[in-house]
């Protein structure tokens, strides 16, 4: 027992010393069980029988806990993004969300009668819902510290949580009131599980030990201890008589509940288990591990009957159907997955697991029925607006996509690539239909005229080309002393809008190519524009934070919107004219009134996690779909401003992007992402390998991160940055033009 207390605090010394104890977010590091997310390694052994999987939700809602509802039906599952959902559970669709936590939902559990839903929470609260209507009924407040697991008892009339504050308490469910406090463990307390009769509680701690309580008298009845790793999760087996614990050292244990004995040894995970479950006859267990495996055991001899592999990260939580012919299991990316247990059949699979990159554009097709985007995966992927399924993926390209945009008829796309090239889709079929070449270096943005015929693109080279749809060919050219980051038709298709890089507006002819009119006023670069549906007015959003609002006849600026903290890189009108969109580096997204300049909405609870590159409003305006930095592209609905769809991706390596504009000059962006927080440093180097600059020398979070780098004193040429976390380097060269 000496031993103890030291594996206790080397995990706690070691948290305070990085300055993440209690407050750990995203992914924890090796020596901490629950916050766990790290790399993981791929499984390469031979496998048994493989459970298939029936259905599994669009990536992008990392999932920390599942549970079935009594009847099967339904699913709910605990998220990342502060919210729980329900699931139907026969056709995948989600009936409802639970929203009020202000951090990670990370347990949830139905009542016995399937009316009532609980959920523990980071943000230190139990909360009780009505399943029907998704109303909070009560709050259980009195944790000094987050909740990480709660239970219901067998006759739904007390809850029990464990918590960071080292304690397990019994609530009242009527009235929210604490009935009792447990307390003896020494460290983080895990999980918590009733025994089947409800007079016994069980509770498993970062202190080594599993105990086991007098639901009654608050008595510690047993303590489990003297074992050299964290013990992560507990399952009391159907008739009270076992207990399966997950343990540190990548095995599960089963114990005998009133001896403390152990049994039996499942041998088999490369990883540490994180959940385990029985069968409702309790003749099988499963474990969920961060080895992205769940593993079906017989409970009788310990072998090992089925693998299920599929998730990509690891895996959290697992639970059993009440029939017991299906299994659940969540990840923190694939969300929750749906296996069959006894036939292995394929019942139903959600595809989409999204764009891995970058998505720099989306456009609605004209019908409102399709959303496709376009991404740095190399990809354009076609969805469905109505589900949320991907229908198309338009892939095999070798660079980068900047952009995408629907012919008005709907049946093409337009793609700049970043091959210097522009393509022509079939929007149906996917095949290429025709190939605009001339650009030297890369096309940022293109669009079609009204009427279909034209295609205008703009690009780094500092041209402006107008192309013939048809047959390909180039109609005009328009040279300019500057980039060309945007360009805009004109609804009548007789003008076009182009913002440069000397922070002006033009308006050209687009039959002659002679310039109409120039609109001065932003103090940086304007990144976007856009034609209000009449034609009268032009809108442009910039790098000086504003959006102005232009007389197209007069070039007067008519109104100014301000209230984004940093760049806005995009701009819409919607279908009636009378709102605005913008997209921004402040990662939110944000709804205008264009008569009074009043901010209407600000859509950023569910947001995006990185800068917003696109936004385009549906053809009946009701909503609006916005392309992000974070992988994923999301529509929302602009009259409650809640996301309808999204789908996302999380950093499971060290990624070090490569910079955006590319050329630039002089102010480029650089992204990274971190699997789990590190001590980063982000240098510049000229050619020679002479050091530049130091942008970043700070301990970073998990997660994506953007650094600006300003080259006004630097001469034209090729420079290096170079990523350091001390135990990977990874160095991208950029491009300065003058």
């Amino acid at each position: 027992m000496e031993d103890q207390p030291s594996a206790t605090l080397s995990v706690t010394s070691f948290l305070r010393h990085t300055g993440y104890l209690f407050r750990l977010r995203y992914q924890t590091m090796h020596s901490c069980m629950l916050r766990a997310a790290a790399v993981l390694l791929v499984l390469a052994v031979t496998t048994p029988a493989v459970g298939q999987l029936i259905w599994t939700t669009p990536a992008g809602t990392p999932a920390w806990s599942v549970a079935f509802s009594p009847d099967g039906r339904h699913l709910a599952f605990g998220s990342v993004d502060n919210t729980f959902r329900l699931w139907n559970v026969a056709t995948g669709d989600v009936l409802r969300r639970f929203e009020g936590h202000t951090d990670w939902v990370v347990s949830v559990t139905f009542s016995s009668d399937g009316k009532r839903l609980a959920s523990a929470s980071w943000d230190g609260t139990i909360r009780l819902w009505d399943v029907a209507t998704g109303d909070e009924i009560r709050r259980f407040e009195g944790h000094t510290a987050d909740v990480l697991s709660v239970a219901f008892s067998p006759d739904g009339t007390r809850l029990a949580s464990a918590s960071v504050d080292n304690t397990v308490r019994l609530w009242d469910v009527a009235t929210g009131d604490e009935i009792r406090r447990f307390e003896g463990h020494m460290d983080w307390v895990l999980s918590v599980a009733f025994s089947p009769d409800g007079t016994r509680l069980a509770s498993a701690s970062v202190d080594n030990t599993v105990r086991l309580w007098d639901v009654a008298t608050g008595a510690e009845l047993r303590w489990f201890g003297g074992h050299a790793y964290q013990v992560l999760s507990v399952a009391f087996s159907p008739d009270g008589m076992h207990l399966a614990v997950p343990m540190d050292d990548y095995t599960v244990r089963l114990w005998d509940a009133a001896t403390g004995a152990e049994l039996r040894r499942f041998e088999g995970h490369t990883h540490r288990a994180h959940s385990v479950a029985f069968s409702p006859d309790g003749t099988r267990l499963v474990s969920a591990s961060q080895d992205k495996t769940v593993r079906l055991w017989d409970a009788a001899t310990g072998a090992e009957l089925r693998r299920f592999e599929g998730h990509r990260t690891s895996v959290h939580s697992v639970a059993f159907s009440p029939d017991g012919t299906r299994l659940a299991s969540g990840s923190l990316h694939n969300a929750v997955q749906l296996w069959d247990v006894t036939t292995g059949a394929e019942l139903r699979r959600f595809e989409g697991e999204g764009h891995t990159n970058v998505v720099r554009s989306v456009a609605f097709s004209p019908d409102g029925m399709r959303l496709a985007s376009a991404s740095f995966d190399n990809t354009i992927r076609l969805w469905d607006v109505a589900t949320g399924a991907e229908l198309r993926r338009f892939e095999g390209h070798a660079y980068q996509v900047l952009s995408v945009a629907f012919s008005p008829d709907g049946m093409h796309l337009a793609v700049p690539m970043n091959d210097h090239t522009v393509r022509l889709w079939d929007a149906a079929t996917g095949a290429e239909l025709r190939r605009f070449e001339g650009h030297w270096t890369s096309v940022l943005s293109i669009a079609f005229s009204p009427d279909g015929t034209r295609l205008v693109s703009g690009s780094y080279d500092r041209t402006v080309r107008l192309w013939d749809v048809a047959t390909g060919a180039e109609l005009r050219r328009f040279h300019h002393a500057y980039q060309v980051l945007s360009v805009a038709f004109s609804p009548d298709g007789m003008h076009l809008a182009v913002p440069m890089d000397d922070y002006t507006v033009r308006l050209w002819d687009a039959a002659t190519g002679a310039e109409l009119r120039r609109f001065e006023g932003h103090t940086h670069r304007a990144h976007s524009v856009a034609f209000s549906p009449d034609g009268t007015r032009l809108v442009s959003g910039s790098y000086d934070r504003t959006i102005r609002l232009w007389d197209v006849a007069t070039g007067a600026e008519l109104r100014r919107f301000q209230g984004h903290t940093t760049f806005v890189n995009s701009v819409a009108f919607s279908p009636d004219g009378m709102r605005l969109a913008s997209g921004s580096l402040d990662r939110t997204v944000r709804l205008w009134d264009t008569a009074t300049g009043a901010e209407l909405r600000r859509f950023e609870g569910e947001g995006h996690r990185g800068s917003v590159h696109s936004v385009a409003f549906s053809p009946d305006g009701t909503r609006l779909a916005s392309g992000s930095d974070d992988r994923t592209v999301r529509l929302w609905r602009v009259a409650s401003h809640t996301g309808i769809a999204d789908v996302d991706a999380l950093p499971e390596t060290i990624v070090l992007d490569q910079n955006y504009p590319n050329p630039f000059n002089p102010v480029t962006t650089i992204s990274y992402e971190l699997p789990e927080p590190a001590h980063v440093r982000l240098r510049i180097f000229d050619s020679l390998g002479r050091h530049v600059t130091t942008l970043i020398d700070r301990l970073e979070i998990a997660g994506r991160h953007d650094a600006y780098f300003r080259a006004t004193s630097l001469a034209s040429g090729s420079y290096f940055y170079q990523l350091d976390t001390g135990t990977t380097f990874v160095t991208r060269r950029m491009q300065l033009i003058r």
